[in-house]
């Protein structure tokens, strides 16, 4: 990642422990996605879950979601970060 935004210049390397918002998010959205999943093959299926499938492809979609989404949710904490909590202050910009 960046130092800075090539374009506007704002500083994204912000604090120690910044991106802990992030992780949070990627997981709460992998559980979420996990979830929804589980439920509409339940509900599609019933009364004859296919559980082992089920159950390979729940595991499969929380180790690989968050690792191919987390970049994404990099930037998506850091717009959530300066949308509602922060301010951007002119001496971050470059």
């Amino acid at each position: 990642m960046k130092d800075a935004c090539p374009r506007c210049g704002l500083d994204l390397v912000r604090e120690e422990g910044y991106y802990v918002g992030a992780m949070t998010v990627n997981i709460v959205v992998a559980e979420l996605l996990t979830v929804l999943l589980i439920a509409v093959v339940a509900i599609w299926t019933w009364p004859t879950l296919p559980v082992n499938p089920l159950i390979f492809t729940a595991v499969g979609v929380n180790l690989l979601f968050p690792a191919i989404f987390y970049p994404l949710t990099k930037t998506i904490w850091l717009a959530i970060d300066l949308g509602w909590f922060n301010q951007i202050e002119p001496e971050e910009m470059q």
